[in-house]
């Protein structure tokens, strides 16, 4: 299958070059370089109200990471450029590298169910843990439009994960009358070998179809700890952290009918749970496989420019593939999740906006590692808004839920946006959220630890004050934030327990404690002149567990990150810095490995358009980049919070060089 990926690329790639060889050189291409004003302050978000609104109005504290930005600052995977975003950190919880996308810290647990993620809108769960804490390596980056991030709960118009943030990475382009194909390859460090197809088809001004295939194979950096203390004690080992992932996406738009899919098949090297080298016959990097399907289906019916409705369906389905005592390639667990939703959206009189809409989710899952059952949840929501004097804006909205076996829950949104000037603003935003229990907690085998049938999902609560500054070449936001986390759900370890198949276990699930975070987020971008662009932020956070210790999430205080991107005709460097404070510790542990310290994490991406430096006029377009990672080569570990039994894990390599040859037709 690689060699005929490969095989297939390279023809594509020797049939653009003939294809540029052919044609005549003419005048210079004159090419408009794209501000940072353009691309952020006049740009509209969807993600925080369900439809177009400016970024400084609408009722949530956004960032937008655009393409430019992506393309600029470089990447190898997803990874790379979310962990650039403000208050982001990409982290390791246990078993895969940089599997959890943590917002302001707010995690609790080694599952990645705090923030949610959507694709155009929509959410990809994985119906077995919340979210498939493995898409970060596998979705084909290159399709990518823009990234929209909200921080703080979203939950009242989408559900249960939109705890403390959530991702929207948008593909859609309106430009339906226009068809392209571009194809890149990636070679660096650590034998990474990644090859793309991906491109936009237009027919007829009604049709378009967006489509991407990626394919990666990476040897990965090698890793020396000691693991766990279970019997037998701690054990020396190491281990190449490869990875291998296929992916596919399409998306179809005809009037007022889309679809979406994708595929992603991923095979990392993983560690034994619960962190171990080797339990009984099974050794960390035995084959784990994963392998996620998600589709959506959706119509939107405009009655007129003030009413319209709208109805979707979406699928998950998560298949985890891997070794017990006794067998090799075994379906360990198979989830499957479907999303029905309808939602009517109104604006009866100027300055009103409103939506309101209902879902019906139902999970199913079974396997080797999780006792077998169903859960369903409904709900209903509604937020409206409406606008005085185009000075003063209200936003109030709601969402009831009622999960099986639970009581009904009401999740709240108020808001309040005034404009002082036409650049200065004042949000104040108060909201909460639910995060739902999955089977990984409530129906797992397992030899250490076992579920909780009865758990209540997570509850957050957050108020965000946010100072917001828009001029012509700079955007600016000051943002302090209260959040209170409770009815945690975490393992908890217990003199004595029973798993679903009778095992004795050290660990059981439990809704546990409360934790408050405070903090404040400072973010801008300027265009210095219109080839050069500054992009930062910096925050400070603390919190408290349970009211009485301090600064209990393995996070650190201070982030601070810079990136400056320069863009002339045919040519583009960007350099990227990331503070990373020192983050807790981990209290008393029994097994000591180095120490996770702050650093700093140094990129820089050049990009050449071959074309256009030697002035040769043509709609291809052939561009070479060079992407450094970690160039200052830092050692970078993490704590070991998943269980607390080991000070911390080795959690990014070391300084790596990548070349992409990108071919644009």
């Amino acid at each position: 299958m690689k060699k005929i990926v490969l095989i297939i690329l390279t023809g594509i790639t020797l049939f653009s070059a003939e294809k540029l060889l052919a044609q005549k050189p003419d005048e210079p291409i004159k090419v408009k370089v794209k501000t940072t004003s353009e691309v952020t302050e006049n740009v509209d978000v969807k993600t925080v109200s369900k439809h177009a609104e400016k970024m400084s109005q609408s009722p949530g504290v956004v960032s937008v990471i655009t393409k430019e930005e992506i393309q600029g600052f470089g990447y190898v995977t997803l990874s790379d450029i979310l962990n650039r975003a403000t208050s982001m950190y990409m982290i390791q919880g246990g078993t895969y590298p940089s599997n959890i996308a943590s917002v302001r810290g707010q995690h609790s647990s080694v599952f990645d169910n705090h923030v949610l993620i959507l694709i155009n809108g929509r959410p990809l769960r994985d119906p077995i843990i919340g979210v498939d804490n493995l898409f970060f390596a596998s979705f084909p980056v290159e399709k990518i439009e823009r990234i929209e991030l909200v921080r703080g709960p979203g939950s009242v118009l989408y559900g249960s994960n939109a705890y403390s943030g959530v991702i929207n990475i948008i593909t859609e382009k309106d430009d339906y009358n226009k068809s392209n194909v571009n194809v890149d390859v990636q070679y660096g460090s650590f034998g990474t070998f990644r090859q793309s197809l991906n491109g936009s088809l237009g027919l007829k001004n009604k049709i378009k179809i967006d489509f991407a295939i990626n394919n990666m194979m990476h040897d990965g950096p090698e890793y020396s700890f000691k693991d766990g203390p279970e019997a037998g004690g701690s054990t020396e080992g190491s281990g190449k952290f490869s990875l291998e992932n296929q992916s596919a996406f399409v998306n179809i738009r005809y009037e007022g009918f889309s679809f979406t899919s994708y595929f992603g098949r991923i095979n990392p090297f993983s560690l034994i749970p619960p962190i171990k080298w080797q339990v009984g016959n099974i050794k960390a990097g035995d084959k784990a496989t994963r392998i996620h399907f998600y589709n959506d289906v959706g119509y939107t019916h405009k009655f007129n420019d003030k009413y319209s409705i709208e109805a979707k369906l979406t699928s998950n389905e998560r298949q985890a593939i891997g070794s017990t005592q006794t067998k090799k390639d075994e379906i360990l667990a198979v989830s499957k999740s479907t999303l029905i939703e309808m939602a009517l959206y109104a604006s009866p009189i100027d300055n009103l906006n409103l939506i309101a809409g209902g879902y019906f989710n139902h999970n199913l899952f079974l396997g080797e590692v999780l006792e077998s059952g169903e859960s369903h949840t409904f709900a209903g929501y509604f937020q409206g808004d409406y606008t005085v004097a185009q000075k003063l804006k209200f936003i109030a909205g709601g969402q009831f839920l009622k999960p099986e076996n639970q009581d009904f829950r009401f999740i709240p949104r108020l808001g309040a946006i005034f404009n002082a000037t036409k650049q200065f603003g004042i949000k104040i935003l108060y909201s909460s959220a639910y995060r739902s229990p999955y089977p990984k907690e409530t129906n797992i085998i397992h030899p250490v630890y076992t579920g909780s049938p009865d758990l209540k999902p997570e509850m957050i609560t957050t108020t965000d004050l946010q100072l917001f500054y828009n001029l012509d070449n700079i955007q600016l936001s000051l943002t302090g934030y209260k959040s209170k986390m409770s009815d945690l759900i975490n393992k908890i370890k217990v003199p004595y327990a029973i798993n679903p198949v009778g095992d004795t276990v050290q660990f059981v699930f439990k809704n546990v404690g409360t934790q408050t975070f405070m903090g404040v987020e400072f973010e801008g971008k300027l265009s210095v002149t219109e080839k050069l662009n500054l992009i930062g932020s910096i925050i400070y956070q603390q919190n408290e567990l349970n009211d009485s210790l301090k600064n209990a999430a393995f996070w650190p205080q201070t982030i601070g990150k810079l990136g400056v991107l320069y863009s002339t005709y045919g040519f583009s460097v960007g350099v990227w810095n990331s503070y990373f404070g020192e983050p807790t510790q981990v209290k008393n542990p029994v097994v000591i490995n180095k120490k996770a310290e702050g650093y700093n994490l140094l990129t820089a991406n050049v990009t050449f358009d071959l074309f256009e430096i030697i002035n040769r006029q043509s709609k291809v377009k052939l561009l070479f980049s060079i992407y450094a990672d970690n160039l200052l080569d830092a050692d970078i570990w993490y704590p070991e919070f998943a269980r607390q039994e080991i000070n911390a894990m080795p959690m990014h390599s070391g300084r790596a060089i990548y070349g992409k040859i990108t071919v644009r037709l």
